[in-house]
């Protein structure tokens, strides 16, 4: 992003993933200017807190003329501010709570939302409306429809690799003689499921479109990797085998994942189809893993 906005907008704080001098002057008092989550100019206020920008991020800025507000930025230009009010410690204790139920419902919402709809057709007032909430209480979780799929997608992957880590903990002392037996006990944990496909599906096609949305993308799908890859190659060191690039191997994995997955989804009810995606992945870890000497 340059930092252009639209004619008659403004902005306190600005996010760029490219040059912070460029076409500023489409601001009105920035109070704050991040590139690449490192604080590039500042023109009045105290920062007191970031995050990179690689993730959805808060920011809290001190405007020294207005009193404290809170800034939610995700990867654009718009921002949305409120002002901190006080409140009593069993209020502050209550609405902790009441925003994760918010939260909770409005991502429940989103998958059958974007699913029936398409994520690019589906609107704010869609998801409030199945959530039964309002569009104050969507902005006041999330910046936009991006992000609210990036949590989506968050906690989608933390219940995924939640339950490979279930699955691995309660192996015991099973024997796992070869490939295609670790293959069996490991491709059960990961689903495929016809709704999540096609908006996941969607939503990649979008983010192609969006450098940094792209870049958020990438960096989540290493996360995962990183996250599953140690309990394969554990798992792959009982069936006798070494990995010698764990990278290579997550990337071809991913890509099995994704193309079979739309094979079986076109073909449910075809044993064959889940039968070669089977097949298909024992052959992609013996090409990127060796025996063990």
């Amino acid at each position: 992003m340059t930092g252009r906005l639209a004619a008659g907008l403004s902005a306190d704080v600005l996010v760029v993933n490219g040059d912070p001098l460029t076409e500023l002057s489409a601001l009105r008092k920035p109070l704050l200017v991040l590139a690449q989550g490192v604080v590039a100019s500042r023109a009045h206020g105290a920062l007191t807190s970031t995050s990179p920008l690689v993730e959805p991020f808060s920011i809290k800025v001190v405007d020294l003329d207005h009193g404290p507000f809170r800034y939610m930025c995700v990867l654009s230009t718009l921002v949305y501010r409120k002002r901190e009010v006080p409140m009593s410690e069993p209020a502050a204790q209550r609405v902790p709570r009441r925003r994760a139920e918010t939260r909770r419902r409005l991502l429940e919402a989103a998958l059958p939302v974007f699913a029936e709809e398409g994520f690019g057709k589906s609107t704010v007032e869609q998801v409030c409306e199945r959530a039964g909430y309002t569009r104050g209480a969507f902005y006041s979780n999330f910046a936009s429809l991006d992000e609210l799929f990036l949590a989506m997608w968050e906690h989608r992957s933390a219940e995924m690799i939640a339950a490979v880590r279930e699955k691995f903990d309660g192996l015991g002392e099973i024997e796992l003689p070869d490939v295609r037996s670790v293959v069996e006990f490991v491709l059960p944990a990961i689903p495929v499921d016809d709704a999540w496909f096609r908006v996941s599906a969607e939503f990649t096609a979008h983010a192609l479109r969006n450098p940094g949305l792209r870049r958020v993308m990438t960096a989540r799908e290493e996360a995962i990797a990183d996250a599953l890859l140690p309990l394969v190659v554990q798992l792959l060191a009982r069936a006798g085998r070494t990995v010698p690039d764990r990278a290579a191997l997550a990337q071809a994995l991913v890509a099995m994942h994704d193309g079979t997955s739309a094979q079986c989804l076109m073909d449910p009810d075809n044993p064959r189809v889940w039968e070669r995606r089977s097949e298909l992945c024992e052959r992609v870890v013996l090409a990127y893993t060796e025996e063990l000497a």
